[in-house]
């Protein structure tokens, strides 16, 4: 049984920390409808495919609907955002919240929201009393468009006493660097952690682009049975994981996407603002729509109307700018991966991985 075990809708916000505001602010990072992700998994011949939006599960109704008309097995699940708590310097007692990690968890509509904000011990005692598996997404990302724990920013020294905690990886990602996976599978496989896959899909062509195998399951339950076992017992587990990852050709297809979603909702938040007793039909319009929380809902209806305008001279300028600034995240990203690398060879050295030192240097020469 294949299943794509990270995907994402348009119900999904992705919270982040904005120094400007000293605050977060959210933004929907996918263009696609349940509808949509169901169909091309479909096509894309995935037995199974979990729905892991960010932090919230309005879409899951919508998703098990589709799946169970497209006869594809749908796992439902969820992105969990884990929030640093951090005091204001000269505030008294205000405080701010940080994301500093995301978890993948299926088999559950719900993850109670205050654990979010425990300490890691207490949030995973939390998930084992809910019996659901889980997984650490993209421990070792560098690029900073996510939260990557794995390792320490500071020092670059893999945080492997978080790791020991999580166990079960998330080391086939369709929207991470393929030098982000590969950190993860060389510390995956030779410190003995089982890896899942997932898409991490924003946008069409990203569905199935990742998955995780269990050949042994037929149904969901098997599949997540196999999950949650595999971290009981690393060694035994059947869990196998398969996939590429992203290319700048993939961030760009993401950011006209997510353009046009923008476009999407300035256009119906205009239109809502002068019909607001307009009845909404649920095949045109979204009737519980989540980007009510967005950032850009609290600026005034004639800044909407003037954002709509320059939409289209919006996507050129993003385009060129990831073009310029593309290589430039990634010269950045290299040295990171250097240092990561130098540490990882650090522990190696203490353990004798010969084989794995020679794969390291064959990586440095390229």
């Amino acid at each position: 049984m294949r299943a794509d075990l990270h995907s994402h809708t348009f119900y999904s916000l992705l919270p982040f920390y904005n120094p400007l505001i000293k605050g977060n602010i959210y933004f929907q990072d996918s263009c696609l409808s349940p509808k949509i992700l169901v169909k091309i998994a479909k096509k894309k011949g995935l037995d199974a495919i979990a729905l892991t939006d960010h932090d919230n599960g309005k879409g899951l109704k919508e998703f098990a609907h589709y799946a169970k008309k497209n006869k594809i097995q749908p796992i439902l699940g969820q992105e969990v955002t884990l929030f640093k708590v951090v005091p204001y310097e000269k505030k008294g007692n205000r405080k701010r919240y940080i994301p500093w990690a995301h978890v993948l968890v299926w088999g559950t509509h719900h993850v109670p929201w205050k654990i979010r904000f425990q300490p890691v011990d207490e949030f995973l005692d939390a998930l084992n009393d809910l019996s659901v598996p889980f997984a650490l997404s993209h421990p070792f990302d560098v690029t900073k468009s996510a939260p990557g724990p794995g390792y320490d920013p500071k020092t670059y020294k893999i945080n492997k006493e978080l790791l020991d905690k999580f166990i079960l990886l998330d080391g086939h990602n369709g929207f991470q660097p393929y030098k982000n996976n590969y950190i993860t599978q060389i510390i995956a496989r030779e410190f003995g952690y089982p890896m899942i896959g997932g898409s991490d899909s924003h946008e069409p062509i990203m569905v199935g682009r990742c998955f995780t195998e269990v050949p042994d399951a037929h149904t969901v339950d098997d599949f997540l049975e196999a999950l949650f076992y595999a971290r009981k017992n690393p060694k035994n587990t059947k869990v196998k994981a398969y996939g590429l990852g992203a290319t700048p050709i993939t961030w760009e297809r993401w950011i006209r996407c997510l353009v046009k979603q923008l476009d999407w909702n300035t256009r119906f938040d205009i239109y809502r603002h002068f019909n607001p007793n307009i009845q909404v039909r649920e095949e045109n319009w979204r009737k519980d729509p989540v980007y009510d929380a967005l950032f850009f809902q609290k600026m005034p209806i004639a800044v909407k109307i003037l954002l709509r305008a320059e939409l289209r001279y919006l996507l050129p300028l993003l385009t060129i700018g990831l073009k310029i600034y593309g290589p430039l995240m990634l010269k950045k990203a290299n040295k990171k991966y250097i240092k990561i690398y130098d540490s990882l060879l650090e522990e190696i050295g203490k353990r004798e991985f010969a084989r794995t030192k020679k794969k390291i240097i064959d990586l440095f020469s390229k």
